[in-house]
């Protein structure tokens, strides 16, 4: 389903012959097998809780109170994952955009899939459960529900007056985590102390990665033969004397530097573009052209094959010998297309392009092709330059750009000083294609995260609705791209564009965990204790997250098995970003939260949203006069866990109410209506 679509989308962006699926794209198996499964995960996870926290509830109630907060907190992540591989089709290069559009697409689909299947088929699994009806599929699953329902209807007293800790009556997975929240708050100072020296220490080590000592990329790893034949070539002198002739780089007049073929179809080619503004015959320019070769060979940074002669030049000097002959042995068609006793350049005007076109039809042929010298209907419309510069495509990125600069500044100079009609020439080089390519890469993969980045901390803003939480969360971000980044630098990682192409999509990654612990500790209204959201949040979402790690583990361990060195290092870098994200959620996020976490997360959001919005309005189940008797009877009473808002109402506790009522003042009571 999946590449049909993909197929259908690509379809409407790229040419009808472009039919590419790149072999990279199978990254997208792993990539909805690992994340793609953590939806499934929060569905079944928050479903379940909802479950065991009301046990008498019928299927749809459960599901109109789990599934809108499900849908909402996969969406959060979805958004992240998806912008980050979204913004990586940045980059120009076919193979690499084609594979984040697959792996965008993927994303999406697997919310979307999650959220018109999985809900449904929970609705479905629980209306079995709870009629008694016992597949062979569902047998096993249905016995241990209903284990956990007795317990949950044997102490629903316990449940319904202890929402927060409902969970830990009945769920294994919920015991680990409040006592896993229990060592984290008695050490919170000690691991804080701990957490925040690894950051530095992370930062410290990440920014020193360097940029790859050459720009040769290697998609095979070194024992494959096929890479053990290129590394045996690079030791032969045949070799060495290629590279020392150097790299051809070509000054083109006539032409302009367009592409005009589409870039993601590498079977289209650029049309050639002329200059209509290129007029070598007069005086002025015939006198530049001249010199030019003259000028360019002065330079350090660029030489000429041995024995090569400018065109332009190679024609002076042809002049200057046919002027020199006797009439009888002048080249036939000499005088009729050139003045008679022209010897040098610059000449008349009026006969350059009948004889400089003469000469390259009649000698020049023999000394240079037909892209050195183009000419129509007899009007000279391109000159080439051929020139050689000493970089190769295997030396260092850095290298490549400051030799490109040098070519580009001396352009510069040098047509600023030429006369019109020859000052709108260029250097070409395949080195510089590149050049370029590499030069893409590294920018979309610096843009495509600054996307991610500023896109998930958007995300984590608008999900915590808290700056104090977004804060933390933006602490957490930090954590694991440095520390990841810091543990590639100590295994000899440097940053090519793979490696950029890397980071860009797993920033988005990095930041899904503490998106649904944020998520999950806002869930309360109102004050609640930081230790007490702390605390839900990580018995609720923690075995969800963690079983989500435990995929995209699975499927990184698998692709660390493939040879291409795009898969391995994607793999490589996905395992360590998993590993710290946890360590940054779980133990940073946590303490953070539970040390400096607000007990009113949403209270600046809410009073602006009043503010520019107005006063949010009476919802069904209860005027603002009994939500603020009701959270004011606990505060009095010395209870910390909030009202839990229903619209069918759960069972209160009356004495506290009345008693909130009697020591707050109020006279009205809390009727029957209500509390519906």
């Amino acid at each position: 389903m999946y590449c049909v679509l993909f197929e259908i989308l690509t379809y409407k962006i790229s040419p009808p012959n472009h039919n590419s699926f790149p072999i990279i794209n199978l990254i997208g198996l792993f990539v909805s097998s690992a994340l793609g499964a953590d939806d499934l995960f929060v569905a079944v996870d928050k479903w379940k809780n909802g479950r065991l926290a009301h046990p008498s509830k019928t299927t749809e109630e459960i599901a109109e109170m789990v599934f809108p907060d499900a849908a909402g907190a996969m969406l959060l992540t979805t958004s992240t994952t998806g912008v980050a591989f979204f913004a990586t089709c940045l980059s120009p290069v076919p193979p690499i955009f084609t594979f984040a559009l697959f792996c965008g697409l993927l994303v999406i689909f697997n919310y979307v899939l999650n959220c018109a299947m999985v809900f449904p088929a929970l609705c479905i699994y629980d209306k079995w459960l709870r009629e008694g009806k016992m597949g062979c599929f569902v047998k096993i699953c249905g016995k241990k529900l209903q284990t956990v329902d007795d317990e949950i209807s044997r102490n629903e007293d316990y449940v319904e007056d202890h929402p927060v800790e409902s969970s830990k009556v009945p769920s294994f997975s919920n015991k680990i985590m409040s006592g896993f929240y229990g060592i984290l708050h008695r050490f919170r100072k000690f691991i804080l102390v701990i957490m925040v020296g690894a950051v530095v220490v992370s930062i410290y080590f990440a920014v020193s990665i360097k940029l790859p000592a050459n720009s040769d990329v290697r998609m095979l790893p070194p024992l494959i033969s096929f890479e053990q034949h290129h590394d045996w070539s690079r030791n032969l002198l045949s070799y060495e004397l290629f590279t020392d002739l150097g790299t051809p780089v070509r000054f083109i007049f006539g032409a302009k530097a367009s592409d005009t073929g589409d870039y993601r179809d590498p079977n289209t080619l650029s049309k050639l573009a002329l200059d209509d503004t290129f007029d070598p015959s007069s005086t002025d320019a015939q006198e530049y052209l001249k010199g030019f070769c003259d000028r360019l060979n002065a330079n350090d940074f660029v030489s000429v094959r041995p024995n090569y002669v400018c065109p332009i030049n190679a024609f002076d000097n042809w002049l200057s010998d046919e002027a020199a002959l006797d009439p009888s042995l002048q080249t036939p068609g000499y005088v009729d297309a050139c003045k008679n006793g022209t010897d040098s350049l610059p000449m008349d005007e009026g006969f350059f392009h009948s004889c400089f076109t003469f000469w390259f039809r009649t000698v020049g042929e023999g000394l240079y092709t037909n892209r050195d010298v183009l000419d129509r209907d007899g009007i000279v419309k391109i000159i080439r330059i051929n020139a050689i510069t000493s970089v190769q495509s295997d030396n260092p990125y850095p290298v490549l750009q400051r030799e490109w600069k040098k070519f580009e500044d001396w352009v510069k100079a040098d047509s600023g000083m030429a006369p019109v009609g020859v000052n709108n020439f260029f250097h070409s080089a395949s080195i510089w294609w590149w050049k370029d390519t590499n030069g893409q890469m590294i920018q979309t993969a610096i843009g495509a995260s600054v996307i991610a980045i500023c896109f998930s901390a958007v995300i984590v803003l608008l999900s915590s609705r808290s700056l104090r939480l977004t804060l933390f969360s933006g602490l957490c971000i930090l954590y694991v791209l440095s520390a990841a980044t810091a543990c590639l630098v100590s295994v000899g990682w440097e940053l090519g564009f793979l490696e950029s192409v890397c980071f860009a999509i797993l920033i988005g990654i990095s930041c899904d965990f503490v998106i649904h612990f944020g998520h999950a500790y806002i869930a309360f209204q109102g004050y609640q204790p930081r230790e007490e959201r702390t605390k839900y949040a990580a018995i609720h979402m923690g075995p969800s997250i963690l079983a989500s790690a435990m995929t995209t583990f699975t499927a990184a361990i698998v692709m660390l098995f493939c040879t291409l060195a795009f898969f391995t290092k994607f793999a490589e870098m996905l395992l360590l970003t998993i590993t710290h994200a946890i360590i940054g959620s779980f133990v940073l996020y946590l303490v953070l939260t539970d040390t400096f976490g607000p007990s009113e997360p949403t209270k600046l959001y809410d009073k602006v949203a009043a503010t520019l919005c107005g006063p949010k309005e009476q919802e069904e189940d209860g005027d603002e006069l009994y939500l603020s008797v009701h959270n004011k009877a606990y505060a009095l009473s010395g209870t910390n866990r909030p009202k839990e808002q229903e619209e069918d109402g759960d069972e209160l506790d009356m004495s506290v109410h009345n008693k909130a009522y009697d020591l707050s003042g109020t006279n009205n009571d809390v009727s029957s209506a209500q509390k519906e």
